[in-house]
């Protein structure tokens, strides 16, 4: 009954971690793409395919990075940098979607001339899945040192009240033995 408790609160813990990890990931690429955006307008109100690219190759570095796509207002793919996969035809819509990775489609911005273009960022969900494992083995350590910790404590406590039940039931033989 207790293991079984252990387990559910862990499953949950563990579901409630992963859902943090994604919303985590998703506002990480949303800060990324804020910065990003600053850089490209310039390229993109210049035509400048090659600083926009360059910029956008910066994101590369981070864990399960697989795109970084860039639009015109026309919504034509203006550049890009690409680990895995290609650029969809046209941007989605803005925001944060979550499918088989995690995809940022962010407004690029000029001042002077409104929306200028889109960016498109995509994750693999592998950030996630390694935060979630690390969560999974850590709980899975807590639970095995807590269900011996309750193991050991429940022969000990058995043993506290089964030992005067065994000497009343020997007393009681003994007088039973006697003629």
């Amino acid at each position: 009954m207790i293991v079984g408790a252990q387990l559910l609160a862990a499953v949950l813990l563990i579901a409630l971690e992963r859902q943090r990890a994604l919303e985590s990931l998703a506002d990480d690429m949303q800060s990324d793409a804020r910065i990003i955006v600053e850089n490209i307008a310039a390229a993109l109100l210049f035509n400048d395919r090659d600083a926009a690219a360059e910029t956008v190759r910066s994101l590369g570095v981070h864990r399960g990075f697989q795109r970084a796509c860039v639009y015109d207002p026309l919504a034509q793919l203006f550049a890009a940098h690409l680990v895995v996969g290609t650029c969809d035809s046209v941007p989605g819509a803005d925001g944060a979607e979550f499918h088989s990775g995690v995809t940022v489609n962010t407004p690029v911005t000029s001042r002077d001339r409104g929306r200028v273009g889109t960016l498109a960022l995509q994750s693999s969900l592998e950030p996630v899945n390694a935060r979630v494992r690390n969560q999974v083995i850590g709980t899975l350590i807590v639970l095995l040192f807590s269900s011996a910790a309750a193991v050991l404590f429940m022969a000990r406590l058995q043993r506290q009240l089964t030992e005067p039940l065994r000497q009343l039931a020997d007393t009681a033989q003994a007088v039973l033995e006697r003629p």
